[in-house]
């Protein structure tokens, strides 16, 4: 009876590690599937964005024919004004830079996410990776406990975080430099 026993335990056991390794797998599939369709996402964006600035080019090639028609009327008309004109075409170049900066893929700088094991100390700036109107901006520790950070934003607010909702920004870069908010690293942290 003993022996029964003994090798019902092991056939558990047995089938247990094999739950563990395919719940295992499932995790590991999942996380390359997440990865893959955030990549995806990325490509889809950078060549939304590209595309949008060749047409932005054609509205601004001929935005600059009509502007050329209009001074060579305005050499032989003295009534003419161009304000508007040129007005929609500095409007337009500077559509096209802030699409050509969406369209760069490339990261400044790469937040590192926390985790709930990381070591955080008050007044450490941290940068918010949480999805939402603070994402990307950074700010300074107020108070802390062992898994959330009370976060300051600059005066504008603070907010209560989850650590892993944190991140910091890489050695060698200066926190609030005017640059534009960083880039997410995905790392997985144990």
């Amino acid at each position: 009876e003993l022996e029964q026993q003994r090798d019902e335990a092991r056939v558990v056991a047995e089938e247990l590690a094999e739950q563990r390794a395919t719940a295992d797998e499932a995790v590991a599939d999942a996380a390359a599937a997440k990865v893959a369709a955030e990549e995806a996402f990325r490509d889809a964006r950078a060549e939304a964005a590209a595309d949008y600035a060749k047409e932005v080019a054609k509205m601004e090639q001929r935005l600059s024919s009509i502007l050329a028609e209009l001074k060579v009327a305005a050499r032989s008309n003295k009534g003419v004004t161009l304000d508007l004109a040129s007005d929609s075409l500095a409007e337009l170049r500077l559509m096209q830079q802030q699409v050509h900066e969406d369209s760069d893929t490339t990261p400044e700088a790469e937040a590192i996410p926390l985790s709930s094991t990381n070591e955080v100390e008050l007044g450490d700036v941290v940068v918010v990776l949480k999805k939402g109107m603070f994402y990307g901006q950074e700010g300074t520790v107020l108070r802390k406990s062992r898994s959330q950070l009370d976060v300051d934003l600059g005066g504008v607010s603070s907010i209560k975080l989850k650590k892993e909702e944190c991140g910091r920004l890489p050695e060698g870069v200066v926190p609030g430099n005017g640059r534009k908010p960083p880039k997410v690293h995905n790392l997985r942290i144990k």
